[in-house]
């Protein structure tokens, strides 16, 4: 079932792809060799989902309560689906036509499977991911749906790109919201003691320019959740200001589950842990 059910859907996107130019390497002659490449990529996804599953149940059984994915992936035996040759499959679609639908899912699919690479494989399959997108995609308002991604997980190659995206891209939208993810997600190494003051101050001087940026040039264009610019890059230009490593931390009150009010005050001379989180966080709600 799933093989026929990847088989059609790669038919569908090689039929159905409209962002092709005429010249466009591959258009036509690698149409079989695109299906048979997609396929591995669904067949792995298959198997790493049905990975996560067994994993998942095995995690919830009693006396498993604490342990890890690894530890439950070992104690059922389950190998490992090859990354490599998912990335090097997706990667062959893009290089037969890196521009259409099916070339621009494969290639967002090799990029958030880097991380399924051993460190010594991660290099090259990351500098073609790179390569494409670098070439055909800053211009490309597809692009819009990994920013986030490409600087949460992207290292340095993907802040690079997403800045190239905020100084050259022709899309106001690409370049809003790229300044805004950039801004928000690169905020927690703004204080990342693990590197040295000089690091840190550079950081700091990069996501406040992101953010600066979002707030005078962008400030009407949405951005998150509905949210214009002006509004959502609000918590990130307050916390530039007012939230440092050894800073008194301001003041503020909330209201308990139970109605009461609290204020941070109330915890002085205590330690105290605030964990942030969101409803719409499912990481968030599971950690609780």
């Amino acid at each position: 079932m799933n093989k026929v059910i990847a088989v059609l859907l790669a038919g569908l996107l090689l039929t159905g792809c409209a962002r092709t130019e005429p010249d466009a390497a591959g258009a036509g002659d690698a149409g079989p060799e695109r299906v048979e490449a997609w396929m591995n990529v669904e067949s792995y996804k298959s198997r790493q989902a049905m990975n996560r599953q067994r994993s998942s149940q095995w995690l919830r059984q009693p006396g498993n309560e604490g342990k890890t994915l690894e530890e439950a992936e070992a104690a059922l035996g389950l190998a490992k689906p090859d990354a490599k040759g998912a990335i090097e499959a997706a990667l062959s679609i893009v290089e037969a036509n890196p521009l259409d639908d099916l070339g621009f899912l494969a290639l967002r699919f090799a990029f958030y499977e880097l991380r399924s690479l051993e460190s010594s494989e991660l290099e090259h399959y990351q500098d073609v991911v790179f390569r494409h997108l670098e070439a055909h995609y800053v211009n490309d308002l597809r692009l819009d749906v990994m920013l986030l991604g490409l600087v949460r997980m992207g290292g340095e190659p993907g802040v690079k790109l997403v800045d190239q995206v905020v100084a050259n891209s022709e899309h106001r939208q690409l370049r809003a919201r790229g300044a805004f993810w950039s801004a928000m997600e690169r905020l927690m190494e703004v204080d990342d003691l693990n590197t040295s003051p000089e690091e840190r101050a550079r950081v700091r001087a990069e996501v406040t320019r992101m953010a600066q940026l979002v707030a005078d040039e962008y400030s009407d264009v949405e951005v998150f959740r509905g949210e214009p610019g002006g509004v959502a890059i609000q918590p990130v230009l307050y916390a530039l200001d007012n939230v440092t490593v050894g800073a008194m931390l301001p003041e503020a009150t909330a209201e308990r589950v139970g109605g009461e009010q609290e204020s941070l005050s109330q915890y002085r001379g205590n330690v105290l842990l605030l964990d942030f989180w969101a409803t719409w966080c499912a990481p968030c709600i599971a950690s609780l």
